[in-house]
């Protein structure tokens, strides 16, 4: 069994360490750190905060490297620790576990829905990721409610894994065996996790090249066609067709978000889709003709985003995890009636009161009503409470308060209720050159 031996120094150095970076300011005068979360009073915040050092302490001397060396200057600003083993940075991050539990983690029996079969990485540091190779995780032996610091004796390895993929894991505000976490977390599982023997080269990490990793309130973009808006593809005669009894639903649920402050969204289960081919353009018409496929919407947790979007969930298929590239063929395919999983029409606040008059003068003519807008199209790989999905989207961020409306006059088809049709050109996403696409699947 390995483990590093935690010494007197270490500790109230670690401590010392934890009321530095604390007390730090940037230029502006502000704080500088920001925990990701805390829980508890100040003997909570220190032992945590002291917990990290130490791990930060310990994995130095683990690799054969000088823990003093890996301590900062200065904390007025967020920079990874100076830790490098064979090239790679290295991000560790550092788990408390009750002794009962130990061997069987360091010995990765524990099951995937027992306490303790996961490593937690806070969502809240997604964007510290770019900054490092690996992610090695360590822990401590101690039990869950006790914060007494003296009584921090051993770390022991876990293991390391590539940062990048750590966007792949489930995300959760739970434990496995279904506990509250103070905050979200991608559940590392430990079986997961390799020996630092293992780790001979380095390791890239492609979200080095991007401005920020995507994250929205537990929401991660792992791949995009437009990743950083780098690659945007305008779509052709973008338009929504409500019939009149979609339009009456609509209505109701503008009402009820302008009373709220949100936005308003409709979701649709099981829609189809096709893609026809015409001269250099593909032509997509995605329709619902079942009501009862309508999810209830609850308006307490109704869409507060920025953007006006449709997203089409695509069904979930084993070869399109981690290979953008196959999920664009099967988009742009020609064929008919191709099934959706899902179907989602995100409409902002701004758009709302607009919407709500449109509706008000279209119901009263027993129609349905179309909405055009200028947007844009891309394909995205995605990370949520939900798992990995995949999907297609057309999607504006600036559209002010303007969308286009008119009198549905061909609304003669009962059956069909929703209708979304827009064309785009035949070479969208072909210049896609992946975030961390073709990733080897766990």
């Amino acid at each position: 069994m390995e483990y590093i031996e935690i010494s007197d120094e270490m500790k109230s150095r670690a401590i010392v360490e934890s009321k530095r970076r604390e007390e730090a300011v940037t230029k502006t005068g502000k704080k500088a750190f920001k925990h990701h979360f805390t829980i508890g009073g100040e003997d909570m915040k220190l032992f945590n905060d002291v917990l990290g050092f130490l791990g930060q302490f310990a994995f130095c001397s683990y690799i054969g490297m000088d823990w003093h060396d890996s301590i900062r200057t200065d904390y007025s600003t967020i920079e990874p620790a100076k830790i490098e083993y064979k090239g790679n940075k290295v991000r560790v991050a550092t788990e408390r576990i009750p002794p009962e539990y130990l061997d069987r983690v360091l010995n990765k029996t524990l099951t995937e829905k027992e306490k303790y079969s996961t490593c937690l990485y806070p969502l809240g540091q997604i964007n510290l990721l770019k900054n490092y190779n690996i992610v090695f995780f360590g822990a401590f032996a101690i039990d869950p409610k006790d914060y007494n610091i003296e009584h921090l004796i051993r770390w022991y390895p876990l293991g390391w894994i590539e940062a990048e993929k750590i966007m792949e894991f489930p995300i959760s505000p739970k434990t496995p065996s279904g506990a509250s976490l103070p905050y979200p977390a991608f559940h590392v599982n430990i079986k997961n996790l390799r020996h630092i023997s293992e780790l001979n080269e380095i390791k890239p990490n492609r979200l080095m090249y991007r401005k920020r990793i995507f994250d929205v309130k537990g929401f991660v973009v792992i791949d995009s066609t437009d990743i950083e808006n780098k690659m945007k593809d305008p779509v052709i005669n973008f338009e929504i067709y409500f019939n009149n009894r979609l339009a009456k639903e609509l209505e109701q649920r503008c009402k009820l978000a302008l009373k709220n402050g949100t936005g308003v969204n409709l979701a649709v289960d099981e829609p189809t889709y096709t893609v026809k081919g015409e001269d250099d353009r593909l032509n997509f018409i995605c329709i619902s003709n079942n009501w009862d496929k309508i999810l209830p919407w609850d308006e307490k947790k109704a869409y507060k985003g920025r953007f006006f979007q449709v997203q089409f969930w695509l069904q979930e298929k084993n070869d399109y995890f981690g290979n953008m590239q196959k999920v664009i063929e099967d988009v742009k395919c020609i064929g008919a009636d191709k099934p959706l999983k899902r179907v989602v029409i995100y409409i902002r606040k701004p758009l709302l009161k607009q919407l709500l008059d449109n509706c008000k003068d279209i119901c009263e003519h027993g129609k349905g009503f179309v909405i055009n807008a200028r947007v844009y199209f891309r394909i995205e790989e995605t990370n949520s409470w939900r798992g990995i999905e995949h999907k297609f989207e057309v999607y504006s961020s600036k559209l002010g308060s303007a969308l286009g409306f008119r009198l549905n006059e061909e609304d003669n088809d009962a059956n069909t209720f929703l209708k979304i049709q827009f064309s785009i050109k035949k070479d969208a996403c072909n210049d896609f050159d992946g975030a961390i696409s073709h990733v080897q699947k766990r």
